[in-house]
Parts: C-alpha cells; structure tokens; sequence
C-alpha cells in the first residue's frame, strides 16, 4: 500500500492516491508509516483543490508523533495550511500561518513565506507593508533565487501603481538582466512591455463626424 500510493502520487493520480494513502493510514502500525500516510493525505487533498480536507489532514498530520521533531514535516503542513487558507479567502489565517513560516523557518520556506506575506499586503492595497515585506525578503533570504525574482516583480508592480513607473521598470529590467528561469523572466518583459505602452501618447480619436456621410450628418 505504501508504494502503491507513493508511485500513483508520483503520476500526479491524486484520486486515486489518496485512497491508498486512507487505506494505508487504516493499516499502519509503524509510526514512519502513518506519518507516510498522512502526508500524503494532506498532499493529495492540496493537489485536488479540497482546502478544508487539507487544512483538516495537514493539522492533523502536525499532531502526528515525531513530525514536530522533523522541521522539514512540519514547515510543509504549515504551508499547506496557509496556502490553503488564502485560496478560501481566509487571509487572518494564512497571514499567521506565514507569519509563523518566516519567524520559525529558514531557507526556502520562509522565503516563500515571505514572499506571500507581500503579495498579501499588495492585494490589501496597504503598499507600504508590501513593499517592506519585499525587501526582508531580499535581505534575509537572498539565496531563493526565484522567490528573489517574484519579489522584485511583485515590488515593480507596486512601483506602478503607487505611481513610479521608471522604478518599476528598472525592477523588471534587473529580474530580466539577472534571472536565468524563462518563465519568470517572461513575466518580467510582458509587465514592462505593458508600462511602456501605457506610457506612449494616446492618440487623438477621430472626430465622430469625420466617419458620418454628410447628408446623415446635418439630419435632423
């Protein structure tokens, strides 16, 4: 059963794996075996959109004996917890989930953690908070180089619309300049394509008139 659930979550057959991971939850007697079970659990029900069932497993998977003992187990069922959290609507949760990720956590966790605490703040329209948020990031974290890369795009876009274009596009042209995953990088060139266009003259709308033939246009 444990290798039964391990190869289809591998497959990304989460259905189905989450039946094997219940079923071996069910049967295991060995403690590495139902924390085995009830990781996969949370990571299947994550997977499949069902965020109150990974809230739920992922809580339940923290009160497991030994996993407080793994900081590795424990960040990913916290994260799970507060990914979950934000996808409801939830954001007081998610935003203490994360909170306790970048106070408790080193390395990529908690620069992910840092990283939505951010986009949180943005999305709240509190700049300011987002923006600080984003330079802990660069500094306490600086090795993540794809949560540096979102960062810089998440504070060029809080540039823009506080009203700094030029610095904006000065953030997006250094994630261009410096970071080597496309995909970011493609981000990166749409938003600055974007603020160039916005920049560029406006122009002037044809006169309504111009397009009415001119016995329609002085009818009465």
């Amino acid at each position: 059963m444990l290798k039964a659930s391990s190869i289809t979550f591998t497959q990304k057959n989460y259905e189905l794996a989450l039946q094997y991971f219940l079923k071996l939850e069910q049967l295991a007697e060995y403690d590495n075996n139902i924390i085995e079970a009830r990781k996969g659990i949370m990571r299947c029900y994550f997977e499949l959109q069902q965020f109150e069932n990974a809230i739920s497993a992922a809580t339940k998977h923290l009160e497991t004996p030994k996993v407080n003992e793994d900081k590795i187990l424990t960040d990913e069922a916290n994260m799970i917890i507060a990914k979950s959290a934000l996808k409801l609507g939830n954001i007081p949760k998610a935003q203490t989930m994360f909170n306790l990720i970048s106070k408790e956590s080193k390395g990529e966790s908690k620069a992910e953690a840092k990283y939505y605490l951010a986009e949180i703040q943005y999305n709240l329209k509190n700049y300011d908070e987002s923006q600080k948020e984003i330079f802990e990031l660069i500094n306490q974290v600086p090795s993540y180089d794809k949560w540096i890369a979102r960062g810089f795009i998440l504070l060029a876009d809080n540039y823009f619309v506080t009203g700094n274009p030029f610095e904006a596009k000065q953030t997006l042209q250094a994630v261009i300049d410096n970071y080597k995953g496309t995909d970011l990088v493609e981000i990166a060139y749409a938003k600055l394509n974007a603020i160039i266009d916005s920049e560029k003259p406006q122009q002037t709308p044809a006169n309504d008139n111009d397009s009415i033939p001119e016995d329609l246009n002085h009818k009465q």
